[in-house]
């Protein structure tokens, strides 16, 4: 595999000389410690850390704006300290709170100076003005002063400044600092259409949204050492945080038909016959029931079936019929069989769910709720959003139909806390 940027060992110390109580004693800054990078050709690369963690000094190193105090770093082919001018050649820099720009001069004069600074020819310069140009979209604004630019307008043309000489690596450092939603989101698109069209780009930023959008690799630098770097789903997976599967589902085969799940209770015999009637009757014989129901109750002429219910049935049975008329005691009865038939749903999709997930995630956790017309599944564990097809497919096997899910699995910030919070890096 071809590299386009490694380092060995590169590792910067500044010395600074302090003096307390008329002592004067030089004092080491460790800025970045024994750093190892690869990064390939045709690569986005983030390299990200808080403040202080060394990026902008890696950053100045490999730009040969700095000299390393040891260690090696090889750019484009080219090492640092041997051969900058090949270095610089090689790359395009975009680094913040850089003055790089004359702001007295339009765009379309301020690249043309900086192209003949890169030696590019003058009739090559022209065509390539324009080009950059159009890939930073200032084309309609090239001829006006930069001073009167916008922060995101200036950052663009950083950018064209930076792309004018057609390098094959660019390092860019936390190019979207500082910008509005929409002008961060362009510029990013740029980034990535660049890196999309055959250029390296190592991209350091505090945005961690950003990195795991556009980056294909990233590294977390802490206290000048990386210690860790690798795809952002790959680093997702090293946090301690757990995925979030929420599914919707409802019934699309009748209750019962499932094999092997349990079925919901059948209504008892005194009740089916009491709702022939339009009444509820739990708790009587079905004998009384069906002489209620078919009017042939042994009560005197027009004794109505709750006066026969008050005569026949004693202890409890009288008194729930005293106290409730007929539509109420059916109301109650209705809610009961639902709130038993929703019980009986919700013990049914938690065993299809953990039947699907199986061995694969033992200590997930299942919660079913009722909501309107079907049912909610939360499930929390390990990678369980990867079990979400295998859920879906026993599920509908079990006689439920998925109207809809949503994953929340943790964040590369997340796993960028847990590991800056750490003293001790992960090897």
């Amino acid at each position: 595999m071809e590299y386009a940027i490694t380092t060995e060992g590169l590792t910067k110390v500044y010395r600074v000389r302090q003096t307390t109580g008329g002592k004067t004693e030089t004092k080491e800054i460790k800025a970045v410690l024994d750093l190892n990078l690869r990064i390939c050709r045709g690569e986005l690369f983030g390299l990200l850390g808080v403040n202080g963690a060394g990026k902008t000094t890696t950053i100045r190193m490999l730009a040969t704006l700095l000299e390393p105090t040891s260690g090696t770093a090889v750019v484009n082919g080219f090492d640092v300290l041997k051969q900058p001018v090949d270095v610089r050649r090689s790359i395009g820099c975009l680094l913040p709170g850089e003055r790089s720009h004359y702001w007295k001069l339009t765009a379309r004069e301020n690249l043309r100076f900086f192209g003949t600074l890169y030696g590019i020819p003058t009739r090559v310069l022209e065509n390539r003005i324009k080009e950059v140009l159009d890939i930073v979209g200032l084309s309609r604004r090239a001829d006006e002063r930069v001073e009167n630019y916008s922060t995101g307008m200036r950052q663009r043309l950083a950018l064209a400044r930076a792309i004018l000489h057609d390098p094959p690596i660019l390092i860019l450092d936390e190019p979207t600092a500082g910008l509005d939603v929409h002008s961060a989101r362009m510029l990013r698109q740029m980034v990535q259409d660049l890196a999309a069209s055959g250029k390296t780009v190592l991209l350091t930023t505090h945005n961690l949204q950003e990195a795991e959008e556009v980056c294909t690799r990233v590294a977390v630098i802490h206290e000048g050492r990386i210690v860790v770097q690798d795809t952002p789903a790959a680093l997702r997976a090293l946090s301690t945080g757990l995925d979030v599967l929420e599914v919707t589902c409802e019934r699309c085969a009748p209750p019962g038909t499932q094999l092997g799940v349990a079925t919901p209770r059948p209504l008892g015999e005194s009740e089916t016959a009491g709702k022939r009637c339009g009444t509820s009757y739990a708790g009587i014989s079905a004998a009384a029931a069906a002489e209620i129901g078919n009017g042939t109750g042994q009560g005197g002429p027009g004794e109505t079936g709750d006066l026969y219910l008050r005569r026949v049935e004693a202890g409890t049975a009288e008194a729930e019929a005293t106290r409730h008329g007929p539509a109420e005691r059916q109301a109650t009865e209705d809610e009961t069989g639902e709130d038993a038939i929703a019980g009986s749903d919700c013990l049914q999709i938690e065993e299809l769910v953990k039947r699907a997930v199986g061995s694969r995630c033992q200590k997930c956790s299942v919660t079913v709720s009722r909501r309107d017309e079907g049912y909610q599944v939360v499930v929390k564990g390990r990678k369980i959003a990867d079990e979400f097809p295998a859920i879906a497919v026993t599920l509908t096997n079990g006689g439920w139909r998925v109207t809809g899910f949503n994953v929340s699995r943790p964040r590369l910030e997340d796993v960028f806390v847990e590991l800056t919070s750490s003293e001790k890096p992960v090897e």
